[in-house]
């Protein structure tokens, strides 16, 4: 009996093994419709001895996950396969006489190396492209922080500066006025003390700005 009339003859029994291998773990994946069609393809890569017939099973696989899986777990297509690799090899051992497993393991390992190899540089890729599209979304906060601090400046140093700018002007009319009325007052303690205090708030003003 061929390998491929062998697997075909396995074909429920493998299938109930992985369906309970799976179970619990990765569900969302292995469903009765990705078995099946896992199983359709390991078939056809020994019908054609191409396991690159996997390549887009995998692919959907590693496309299905979300946002917050990729977040949270890792490896869960590797997993998944050696889970299911795991689960055949088992029921192909209880089912069949040694020598007719051995052919039909040794002539599935191409595909299921494959798959195996496969779904680790897709987690790869998924994982980088995740962590790629996090950096850029703390990028695009960053420069938007930037932004508001640089409208901030702004605003502080028009809307500080403008009415500290008019009591200098008026500090300094002041004392003239002062002068030419009273020609013989000499006490200015009090212009002093409000020309050094706005003196003082515009090295503040200066100093918050530059921090």
């Amino acid at each position: 009996m061929s390998v491929i009339s062998t697997i075909k003859q396995l074909r429920s029994d493998l299938f109930s093994a992985i369906m309970q291998a799976t179970q619990g773990e990765s569900s969302d994946l292995a469903t009765d419709d990705q078995v099946n069609r896992f199983l359709d393809l390991l078939e056809k890569s020994l019908e054609y001895d191409d396991q690159f017939v996997l390549t887009p099973l995998l692919e959907d696989w590693s496309q299905s996950q979300t946002t917050s899986n990729i977040a949270t777990q890792t490896a869960v297509i590797p997993r998944l396969i050696d889970q299911m690799v795991l689960a055949i090899v088992d029921t192909i051992k209880i089912k069949l006489p040694p020598q007719a497993a051995t052919d039909l393991i040794v002539a599935l390992q191409p595909a299921f190396n494959y798959a195996f190899v496969h779904s680790c540089d897709l987690e790869i890729k998924t994982h980088l492209n995740f962590v790629t599209n996090q950096l850029k979304v703390m990028t695009q906060s960053m420069d938007r922080m930037e932004r508001s601090k640089s409208d901030f400046i702004a605003v502080a140093a028009h809307e500080l500066r403008t009415p500290l700018t008019l009591i200098e002007g008026y500090i300094v009319m002041l004392d003239e006025k002062i002068h030419n009325m009273y020609p013989n007052f000499t006490n200015h303690d009090y212009i002093s003390g409000i020309r050094n205090g706005a003196h003082r708030m515009r090295a503040t003003i200066d100093d918050m700005i530059d921090v």
